[in-house]
């Protein structure tokens, strides 16, 4: 019987994982800041039931214990002692400190947990905004919008644009309003290698370009919804 060769996606195959002790750092850092509800929330992270340690790219769950050890002792997080958790998790609180270093990765550009979100920025879709950036942070990723980011100063709106889809895990287009940056953003990110889930509200997707509406979207009738199966969507795919 001839062996069956299964040909991957070629994104997978310049898919980012971390590899030197700093990424490892850097990359679970940023994970478990996406996982608080608000800046000083107390977070528990169990190494054995949500299999934390697996999807952070540990080898095991002694390995990330390591690596959580070594955030306390650089201050950027305070790990609760008489939790009672052991090493079989963690309850603890990003620091200060933690809140300027995740300030400074964000920054920088080391994203792995990333999302960019390319999207009509009027005020009719706010709700669809923070319908969107639920369903990012629920699936334990950081929102970028771009009228959100923190710019320096010497960097212009689409330097900071191509700047972000590059460090992002992946890419969310809302093509809702059909704006045309939209469709570059999208494309842009498609061209890179990163995945691309896109949206578009029902009403509207009946007009959207011919060249997108072969791709599958996630079409959607009001905010809940879109939350839910956005939501879905990411930790089937992605997570």
């Amino acid at each position: 019987m001839n062996a069956e060769i299964i040909e991957a996606p070629e994104y997978l195959n310049s898919a980012y994982y971390p590899n030197t002790p700093l990424e490892k750092m850097n990359n679970l850092f940023l994970s478990i800041y996406a996982k608080q509800k608000y800046d000083g929330d107390s977070i528990v992270v169990s190494y054995e039931e949500d299999f934390f340690w697996m999807k952070n790219y540990f080898l095991n769950k002694e390995e990330c214990h390591f690596y959580m050890k070594g955030l306390e002792e650089k201050n950027w997080i305070e790990i609760d002692k008489g939790s009672g958790l052991g090493k079989s998790g963690s309850l603890f609180r990003i620091t200060h400190l933690g809140l300027n270093k995740v300030i400074d990765l964000l920054d920088t550009g080391i994203l792995p947990n990333t999302c960019f979100v390319a999207m009509s920025f009027s005020e009719e879709m706010k709700t669809t905004r923070e319908a969107i950036r639920l369903a990012i942070t629920r699936s334990k990723h950081v929102p970028i919008i771009i009228d959100e980011a923190h710019l320096a100063s010497d960097k212009t709106i689409p330097d900071a644009i191509f700047s972000h889809i590059k460090r992002s895990k992946f890419c969310i287009a809302d093509f809702t309003e059909h704006r045309n940056g939209v469709y570059f953003e999208s494309g842009f990110a498609l061209g890179l290698g990163k995945p691309v889930i896109y949206l578009c509200k029902e009403a509207d997707f009946k007009t959207a370009h011919f060249d997108i509406r072969q791709l599958q979207h996630i079409i959607y009738s009001n905010e809940a919804e879109l939350e839910q199966r956005l939501f879905d969507k990411i930790e089937a795919w992605l997570t």
